[in-house]
């Protein structure tokens, strides 16, 4: 009798979709907190940007482009879904106009990321100072692309340096992901 031949792969990607979506749900969920550094209120939600990056990036790599473009349309999609039932549930009016800025700059600063995560990958051969600047670049698109998009709605009153501090804390944030992805690497 002949063994049949068992496939051991198996697709985990939608562990990633499912995480990142939960990473962007709370985020969206958490942005209205606030802490003060050096006087000026930061958001909680600026310590998790550079986590949604790690995570496409993850599935990039183990799944390719066709994955990470998925994962970011599926938990763009569910993070309007869950805002919608969310305002739906306390009695609020839901005005997609409110977080279409904060979506677009998602979607946006994604794709860049993946972009040049798949151009560094691919054409680099000393990765990590050019993965640390992908997720700088990344950073900062997100954050052009987010004040661009709610330029009407964004108090301007130290805004340059909350922009600061907020880019600021993601760096160091993405100087030890860069630390563990090479360590992991080993």
């Amino acid at each position: 009798m002949e063994k049949k031949k068992i496939n051991n792969t198996s697709d985990d990607s939608w562990i990633y979709i499912l995480l990142q979506t939960a990473l962007i749900i709370f985020m969206e969920s958490i942005k209205s907190f606030n802490f003060k550094i050096f006087g000026i209120e930061v958001i909680y939600a600026i310590f998790l940007v550079p986590f949604t990056f790690l995570i496409t990036n993850l599935l990039l790599k183990k799944y390719g482009y066709k994955y990470a473009l998925i994962e970011v349309f599926i938990s763009s999609i569910s993070l309007i879904i869950f805002m919608f039932f969310m305002s739906f549930s306390l009695g609020k009016v839901f005005v997609i106009y409110d977080m279409l800025g904060d979506v677009i700059a998602y979607i946006v600063s994604q794709i860049v990321n993946i972009l040049f995560y798949k151009v560094i990958t691919c054409n680099v051969k000393s990765k990590y100072l050019f993965l640390f600047i992908n997720y700088i670049f990344s950073i900062v698109f997100f954050y052009m692309t987010y004040t661009l998009a709610n330029l009407n709605s964004i108090s301007l009153v130290d805004y340059w340096s909350r922009y600061v501090i907020g880019i600021g804390i993601q760096i160091i944030i993405c100087v030890f992901i860069i630390i563990i992805q090479k360590i992991k690497k080993r």
